[in-house]
């Protein structure tokens, strides 16, 4: 069944979605996916994604998507979408039509390094979808839009407090005076993956940690800065605005870190 015109995912962006990455066909952090989607549609009182697919079975169509695509090798990007279907816009119920739809694509290398600046918008901390992985994307894709223009790999939203939220497509790290910093949830970002493991593997090896409110000044300011996200993993800043940016050793740590915990998690 293909997507209807009239599926309110395709018209009012009512749909969510995860976008895994997967080595050699093997899904990194499934669980964790399953779990942040499964949260969001509690939120919008749709049915778990366990009601309707479960990790065994998704795990075995995105390894045949990617066997007829020709990705048996290598990193591939595979995402999963839960269309809203039809229904009266007031509603948050899906529709009979609504569709669980698997799509299996090569990946795009990931940055070594990546430059990024200001966004000249913010993001709403106190938004109804703060937290949610929507499929309303529009707002990100024109400020990344607007940052690749300046020639920026990504752009760095502040909330409506002034705070550092999140980029585009990532969440935020830096470190000061070896301590691994993150934006809080209540400040707006996304409970990116990819976000969690860090934390967890930085609290595993022992690196300080704090989850803290940033202002702009101490993240420009800070000794090492990377964003991290579920494809691309973890990539180092290297320029903030006009200010060049070296690769410290915590940010390397946590590299090798997410790295060997994304092999795990696939066996």
């Amino acid at each position: 069944m293909g997507l209807a015109t009239t599926d309110r995912g395709a018209t009012h962006g009512l749909a969510l979605f995860e976008t895994m990455r997967a080595v050699d066909q093997e899904l990194w952090f499934l669980d964790e996916h399953f779990s942040r989607i499964s949260e969001s549609c509690t939120r919008f009182g749709w049915p778990a994604l366990e009601c309707l697919l479960t990790r065994d079975d998704c795990r075995a169509i995105c390894r045949d998507l990617m066997a007829k695509n020709d990705l048996a090798h290598g990193t591939a990007r595979c995402r999963l979408w839960m269309s809203a279907g039809a229904g009266p816009l007031h509603e948050l119920a899906r529709g009979a039509d609504a569709i669980l739809w698997l799509s299996a694509t090569a990946a795009e290398p990931a940055p070594t390094e990546i430059a990024v600046c200001k966004s000249p918008w913010t993001r709403n901390e106190q938004s109804a979808l703060c937290g949610v992985k929507c499929a309303s994307y529009a707002e990100s894709i024109v400020a990344l839009a607007h940052a690749r223009q300046a020639s920026f790999g990504e752009t760095i939203f502040l909330n409506t407090r002034g705070n550092i939220s999140e980029a585009a497509m990532a969440n935020v790290f830096c470190i000061h005076k070896n301590t691994l910093m993150t934006p809080p949830l209540t400040d707006g970002c996304l409970p990116g993956v990819t976000r969690a493991v860090v934390i967890s593997q930085a609290i595993n090896r022992g690196i300080h940690f704090l989850e803290k409110s940033l202002t702009w000044q101490e993240f420009s300011s800070a000794a090492e800065c990377f964003l991290s996200s579920s494809l691309r993993g973890i990539v180092p800043i290297t320029r903030i605005d006009s200010r060049p940016l070296a690769i410290g050793p915590i940010t390397r740590q946590i590299q090798q870190a997410w790295l060997a915990a994304g092999i795990a998690s696939a066996n």
